[in-house]
């Protein structure tokens, strides 16, 4: 291990919790785990590439350098360039750059060690739209190295859970003569997120309806979807009027997944409480959004040098 690394101390070992002595809660348990695991891994490779001077001006895509022009790769998995590409573009957001970059081997163990701890917290929370931290930064300030790593690692799982968003797409191209689309692309557990969402709030995107739906001379075969997730998980066929309503659900999705606010539906009883709930289920669904993107990615960013 680099000296950096060893200056973090990371450990490695899954996090020791006491387990639920039922099977379905050591289950939970060791998902849980495994999460925390994946989580702590892609923070910990960060911020040891960071601090080692991995992003900074040795390769083409850095803060200190021209952006990378490379696209995400297909499969829901990003180019390893698209990756950094994202966390120079985070960088610059928080107001990083070559003459202010607290990213050196003087910062000290104990403010890399806050700053990966904040990244770790931020990587599993979409953003808030967290403000700019006042740099440079002070090394007698862990709390300050803290911060900037949870708004580095809010803003990279944002960035990520919108990549993970827009690889979901409506497929159209026959409604116009059977009156049948489907939702497909990108991973299935983040089309069933989207799903899980749509399901908790019925009156604002309605229930999903099948293939031919309301269309006259249009003969449907077989049962239609019972709910959204399992409408978008298995690409279902669906009429226009669903899929509209899937665009809807996953808008308000990339809204709240940047720090916005969903509105309520006028018509809906209780608008107050039903836009405070609305957005409260999107931040939920975001975040497994986020860990999804991140499962889907791990290896890639293991794999940064």
């Amino acid at each position: 291990m680099s000296t950096i690394g060893n200056m973090l101390n990371l450990a490695t070992a899954l996090p020791q919790m006491a387990l639920n002595a039922t099977p379905e809660g050591m289950a939970a348990n060791l998902l849980k785990n495994v999460g925390d695991q994946m989580v702590h891994d892609i923070s910990s490779k960060l911020t040891n590439l960071l601090f080692s001077g991995g992003m900074n001006g040795n390769n083409n895509n850095t803060f200190m350098s021209p952006q990378s022009h490379g696209g995400a790769s297909m499969g829901n998995t990003l180019a390893m360039s698209t990756v950094q590409q994202m966390l120079q573009q985070v960088l610059q957001q928080v107001g990083v750059n070559s003459h202010n970059s607290p990213f050196n081997s003087l910062a000290g163990a104990g403010n890399m060690n806050a700053f990966n701890s904040g990244m770790s917290g931020g990587l599993q929370s979409p953003s808030t739209g967290v403000g700019l931290i006042q740099l440079p930064l002070s090394t007698t300030s862990a709390n300050s190295f803290n911060q900037l790593g949870n708004n580095i690692g809010s803003q990279l799982g944002s960035k990520m859970g919108l990549q993970s968003l827009d690889e979901v797409k409506s497929d159209t191209s026959g409604l116009s003569l059977m009156g049948s689309g489907k939702v497909d692309g990108g991973s299935k557990q983040t089309r069933a997120e989207i799903g899980k969402y749509m399901d908790q709030h019925p009156e604002i995107y309605g229930k999903p309806q099948s293939a031919g739906a309301g269309l006259p001379g249009v003969v449907h075969v077989g049962k239609g979807p019972s709910n959204w997730e399992d409408a978008l998980k298995k690409s279902k066929p669906l009429s226009g009027e669903a899929l509209k309503a899937f665009q809807s659900a996953k808008n308000d999705l990339k809204t709240s997944m940047v720090g916005g606010s969903i509105h309520g539906s006028a018509m809906a009883p209780g608008n107050g409480s039903s836009s405070l709930l609305l957005n409260a289920d999107a931040q939920l669904f975001n975040s497994n959004i986020i860990k999804d993107a991140m499962k889907h990615n791990h290896g890639a960013i293991m794999n940064l040098a």
